[in-house]
């Protein structure tokens, strides 16, 4: 399974059959994926919010905008975003540590719930109601493996609309103060002073004029991928 997200905000689907329906339709059959969920967003407002294909090949099930997938490493920007507010609570530093309670329990609460994420899971080995099915091989299509393993910096399941409102939750202060999201979208600067263009769970990187944030994830059987311009405004 395939998650695109280039989102934003509320959920507003937009008409069947335009160029980029038509551009992700081909793409699913050229490329034999078996669903995809897409989310746009300009300026704050959701231009796009679409489902293609199948969430599930066995019952299907159609993929729809609030179809479940698992993120894989675009789940990193939560933990981010959970270490910026112990730092604003005076709790940490960016190179110290903390101990107490469940850092999914923490994300939960002080993450997701404040972001209106009511899809939105930190990793678990259940699959829950509305969770697509992931595939390997695309020729075959096989079941993939579901990893076990329990860890902050990936595989959180998420939708397209969730992951809107969580960028519109990062242009405003709900959850994160601007110093908080500036240090998270300032690339790292190593010793010798070589910029490695990622800062705290963002990939940073200028192409052109323009400055873009991002993160992509994969793992076995889901792809996905968030990518914000603050220059354009286009998510």
């Amino acid at each position: 399974m395939v998650l695109a997200i280039a989102a934003c905000g509320g959920a507003t689907r937009a008409a069947a059959g335009d160029a980029t329906d038509d551009f992700v339709r081909t793409q699913l059959k050229r490329q034999r994926i078996p669903g995809l969920a897409l989310a746009v967003v300009k300026d704050g407002v959701v231009v796009k919010a679409e489902g293609y294909g199948v969430a599930d090949r066995r019952t299907g099930t159609p993929v729809t905008p609030t179809t479940v997938f698992k993120i894989a490493s675009v789940s990193k920007q939560f933990i981010a975003a959970g270490i910026m507010v112990l730092v604003q609570d005076g709790r940490l530093r960016l190179d110290g540590r903390v101990s107490g309670r469940a850092w999914s329990e923490f994300i939960a609460e002080r993450v997701f719930r404040p972001a209106d994420l009511l899809a939105t899971r930190t990793t678990t080995i259940e699959r829950g109601a509305g969770r697509a099915a992931g595939y390997s091989d695309n020729h075959r299509l096989v079941d993939a493996d579901e990893w076990p393993a329990v860890r902050p910096g990936g595989a959180f399941q998420s939708t397209v609309l969730d992951l809107a409102r969580w960028d519109a939750v990062l242009n405003g202060e709900t959850i994160l103060t601007e110093a908080s999201r500036r240090e998270m979208w300032t690339a790292v600067t190593l010793a010798d002073g070589t910029s490695v263009g990622y800062g705290l769970c963002w990939f940073v990187n200028r192409p052109g004029d323009r400055r873009e944030v991002w993160h992509s994830g994969g793992m076995p059987g889901f792809k996905s991928n968030l990518r914000r311009s603050s220059t354009t405004g286009w998510v």
